[in-house]
């Protein structure tokens, strides 16, 4: 059984009922960003459902169709977030979370375009050996998502706001 890999979304931030309104686009600048991320991490739970079911059914067109969404999704998402006007002191945050989606891409990109290639008739070496290829791949993440949620903080205590804790 493969294990599964886990994908964590960035947090979204409390603010007080009594804030100013620049601590209120701060927060509302923010949460748009935490929505991305669930809702990638929402399509890499699909990828790893799909992953998992391909074990049994041997449909991994199924995981890389999957994978060819994820990567149109990403590209859209990062113009997004780069067409985004910043709100002061959003530059690092925003840095960071291009940063962490062009890193989710590369993952997609390189980690799940051999699903393409596969069939039934696919050796089982080959099928483990590419799902060992994107397990390493996905062991790097933390690293992105630390950079990402360090910058968030920092830009939540500009503005005494609270990180709610997942």
């Amino acid at each position: 059984m493969y294990k599964t890999l886990l994908i964590v979304a960035l947090a979204a931030i409390m603010a007080p009922s009594c804030v100013s309104p620049k601590a209120k686009k701060a927060t509302n600048w923010n949460n748009k960003l935490a929505e991305i991320s669930k809702m990638n991490q929402d399509r890499w739970k699909d990828v790893i459902a799909a992953i998992n079911s391909s074990q049994t059914t041997k449909d991994y067109a199924k995981v890389g169709n999957l994978g060819k969404d994820l990567v149109s999704f990403l590209d859209g998402k990062i113009k997004e977030v780069n067409d985004m006007e910043n709100t002061e002191g959003s530059e690092k945050m925003k840095e960071a979370m291009i940063e962490f989606l062009e890193y989710e891409k590369k993952t997609a990109q390189d980690g799940l375009s051999p699903y393409l290639n596969m069939n039934q008739d696919t050796p089982p070496e080959e099928v483990q050996s590419t799902y060992e290829s994107l397990s390493n791949m996905a062991r790097e993440e933390a690293t992105h998502l630390s950079k990402l949620q360090a910058a968030q903080r920092e830009f939540a205590a500009k503005y005494g706001l609270k990180v709610k804790e997942q």
